[in-house]
């Protein structure tokens, strides 16, 4: 598939864009999604400074102690803790 309208929009070539293929995402993208085929040899791969981002859990056996407990406490910076939902609790996050 190289242009939109293959897949019903206007007509146009589709640009491809990749992570950079060091980055894990590039990886288990290609692997889980790609079934371990190849991206366009004309894909454009892209630095690893772009905006995009995913989310990370923690998950402990009930309320975290010791180490643990430090490593959630220090989670996430606290630059970003208005921005976050810090209702739950640690076990939770």
């Amino acid at each position: 598939m190289t242009d939109w309208s293959a897949v019903g929009g206007s007509g146009g070539k589709i640009s491809v864009y990749t992570r950079s293929t060091s980055s894990g995402t590039y990886s288990e993208f290609k692997e889980l999604a790609m079934k371990k085929r190849d991206y366009a040899p004309d894909s454009q791969k892209m630095a690893g400074n772009d905006p995009y981002a995913r989310p990370t859990f923690y998950y402990t056996n009930g309320e975290p102690t010791g180490l643990a407990k430090q490593f959630v406490d220090f989670m996430p910076d606290k630059k970003l803790s208005s921005k976050l939902d810090l209702s739950r609790s640690n076990s939770e996050r």
